[in-house]
């Protein structure tokens, strides 16, 4: 199914919860790279996620990460915001995807473990 919609629109988590209730679900984020926005979609898509499954945050390489220094606080920022969290007790900071040094995604790989 496609959806054509804002990540953060509340209609649109609300639709997904419907869509994705009983299923097994692993989410990728990757829109809008300024930390409040995807801070915001962690918080709400962690909720969506299966034990055992993933959300992956992509582009967390950015603002010296090692890449593109002065981009600005984004996806790496966000991911530290929120493994900050209550909710971050639910997921485990997988650095095992990142086994062969290079990746787009360096701390991005949070599995959901409870």
């Amino acid at each position: 199914t496609k959806m054509l919609a804002s990540s953060v629109d509340p209609e649109t988590m609300k639709k997904l919860k419907e869509k994705t209730q009983g299923k097994k679900v692993m989410v990728i984020l990757d829109s809008d790279h300024r930390k409040g926005h995807v801070l915001k979609e962690i918080e709400l898509y962690s909720d969506i996620v299966s034990v055992g499954q993933y959300m992956i945050v992509e582009d967390s390489d950015l603002n010296g990460h090692p890449v593109m220094p002065g981009w600005g606080k984004g996806p790496m920022e966000a991911i530290k915001a929120f493994m900050r969290t209550s909710k971050a007790l639910n997921f485990h900071m997988d650095r095992e995807r990142e086994k062969f040094g290079v990746t787009f995604h360096p701390k991005g790989f949070l599995k959901r473990v409870k």
